[in-house]
């Protein structure tokens, strides 16, 4: 039977544990697993604009949980439309602000299939969870921030400008609009949602990721604690989910003209770009599911973090009944291997880990000089490293395997020696 279960030992501890398979809702009924209830809002093939617009209208008209409203005019002169999903009877002062952006590239559907499906699933939640989550949590939406590339079918806008590298130079209306609304609105995270082409040939690309700001001592160190806590939680749920997924993080220097690193390394806001892999069969549906669950994490640490233990009951079932023996099994290792590799790109070294034994795990961390690069939820994983960017002839390069909760379990290290044509490995 289920039991009622808080803190860790929760699948996911926290807040609003409310995305679970056979979850009970606030009176007890079962449910179904939150994340299919809204994959089946999913469409078969992408909205267009106008289609977008039409069901954030009809959701406005039939839902008191949701207002949409205008931020202004593309360079084609459409509508950048804005909505918002909350409890209205709540008083706003005090609730979480989460701010979501989809489709700065229109030609990259997965985020806007995704926002739309929270945010008519969040409205159209008639009790429950949803309704006492939309208490605490006011969520902004602009599923659509290129409408007129999302018209023309291209990835940059009107003036034939890519959106995504116009932050800080705001020289296009739609991230002046985008800028004031997240400045008016002052939220305690921004997400934004993108896809990966799929023939990237960068290693980067090869699989989905999120990209946040990493731990750095001239950084806040809330901002630090949020982004790298929400991207474990992320990285566990995925695996929960089983999508694979890597990590990358950035630090103070990176260019600021995305929009993530524009608000959490200039403005100091959390912020997460989430890239959904395309080609390889993967669905719309599929695509768009890693987008909605990287927002579910990231509003369950939001939850935890500020409202703290839960006031609602979230029933679970035990990975292990109480009283089970628990299997023999071979312990988890890590290897580690540096391998030389040339591109157009220049010099680089692929950092190889792989997690072997027989126990789960929640994610390997890749660390250079004893900053954190990149996790990955996959037993086998590669960190793509510039050596142009490397000054020093020699660096320290170590990885750890991690439960979700960041606990180390096991440990490798070894020493990068430069030039690469004398590259030497000490285990």
């Amino acid at each position: 039977m289920p039991q009622l279960l808080h803190t860790k030992r929760m699948l996911l501890t926290g807040l609003w544990v409310w995305m679970l398979v056979g979850a009970a809702g606030t009176g007890g009924e079962a449910r179904a697993d939150v994340l299919a209830e809204i994959a089946r809002l999913f469409p078969a093939s992408p909205r267009s604009y106008a289609q977008a617009s039409e069901l954030l209208r009809d959701i406005d008209s039939a839902s008191a949980l949701l207002s949409r409203e205008s931020l202004g005019q593309s360079h084609q002169g459409r509508d950048i439309w804005l909505a918002t999903v909350t409890d209205p009877n709540y008083p706003s002062d005090g609730k979480i602000r989460l701010f979501i952006i989809a489709r700065q590239h229109g030609t990259e559907y997965a985020g806007t299939t995704a926002a739309l499906g929270l945010l008519e699933h969040l409205a159209r939640a008639p009790a429950g969870v949803e309704r006492e989550l939309l208490r605490h949590f006011e969520i902004s939406v602009v599923s659509i921030a290129n409408p007129d590339g999302a018209v023309g079918g291209r990835r940059t806008n009107g003036k034939h400008v890519d959106l995504n590298r116009d932050w800080g130079k705001f020289s296009q209306p739609e991230t002046r609009a985008i800028q004031a609304a997240i400045c008016a609105r002052r939220p305690h995270a921004v997400v934004d949602l993108h896809e990966l082409p799929a023939n990237s040939s960068k290693r980067s690309y090869r699989e989905n990721f999120v990209e946040t700001i990493g731990a750095h001592d001239s950084l806040s160190q809330i901002l630090c604690d949020n982004t790298v806590a929400s991207s474990r939680n992320i990285a566990h749920w995925m695996s929960k989910y089983s999508y694979p997924l890597s990590v990358y993080y950035d630090y103070p220097g990176d260019s600021l003209t995305m929009c993530h690193r524009y608000w959490g390394l200039s403005q100091g806001l959390p912020s997460f770009l989430c890239e959904s892999k395309t080609g390889g069969a993967r669905s719309l549906q599929q695509r768009a599911g890693f987008h909605v669950l990287a927002i579910l994490g990231i509003i369950n640490y939001l939850g935890r973090q500020q409202l703290g233990p839960a006031p609602v009951a979230v029933a679970i079932a035990e990975e292990t009944p109480a009283g089970s023996p628990q299997p023999l099994c071979r312990p988890l290792q890590l290897s580690l291997r540096l391998e030389p590799h040339t591109s157009a790109d220049g010099a680089q070294v692929v950092v190889c880990t792989e997690v072997e034994g027989e126990g789960s795990f929640g994610f390997v961390t890749v660390r250079v000089n004893g900053v954190t690069k990149a996790l990955t939820n996959q037993r086998k994983g590669r960190y793509l490293l510039d050596a142009d960017t490397l000054t020093l002839k020699q660096h320290h390069i170590a990885a750890d395997i991690c439960d979700e909760y960041g606990t180390v379990l096991a440990s490798q290290q070894t020493t990068l020696s430069l030039p690469l044509a004398d590259l030497q490995v000490a285990q």
